[in-house]
């Protein structure tokens, strides 16, 4: 979740400092990719007025729900088996891949897995090969030297 310090904190919309007069929204790190569109929103924080006003406003609300759903405290559901993952250490989750939905890695935002069942995922082939294009296309870039979609494929390939 972005830290916000009142006073301090800029709204990464107006520029305008963050402060207790006006109701603002914190973002949590929902993507690892500087290159999507909605990576700005990603850790940081904007007054709520400024959001409803942004034309991405409707899909960040809805990349947020998604987020929500995806993490181990709401359920963490396995997209193979569709059973509670109940050891956090056998938990993956893909989180936001990208937000274009016309680019064919949309279908696997925020899918959530026990790592014991990759090797049975049916569509794990296309997974890595979809991913790989992303990836060789140059789509993702990272934060820093980690690729978060690099360390996926890898955890994908695995055998457990």
């Amino acid at each position: 979740m972005a830290l916000v310090f009142l006073s301090f904190t800029e709204c990464i919309l107006c520029n305008e400092v963050i402060d207790a007069s006006r109701p603002y929204v914190g973002f949590p790190s929902f993507t690892g990719n500087t290159k999507d569109p909605l990576y700005r929103f990603s850790d940081n924080a904007v007054h709520e007025s400024c959001l409803h006003n942004h034309p991405s406003c409707q899909q960040v609300l809805t990349i947020l729900d998604a987020y929500d759903a995806s993490l181990p405290s709401r359920g963490g559901v396995c997209t193979v088996d569709g059973e509670l993952i109940t050891d956090p250490h056998q938990f993956l989750s893909f989180g936001l891949l990208t937000s274009d939905p016309q680019e064919e890695l949309y279908r696997f935002n925020f899918l959530t897995f026990n790592k014991m069942n990759i090797g049975h995922w049916a569509d794990r082939d296309e997974f890595v090969r979809i991913a790989t294009a992303f990836l060789d296309a140059g789509k993702w870039e990272g934060t820093s030297r980690f690729n978060a979609l690099a360390y996926m494929l890898l955890q994908v390939q695995k055998i457990y």
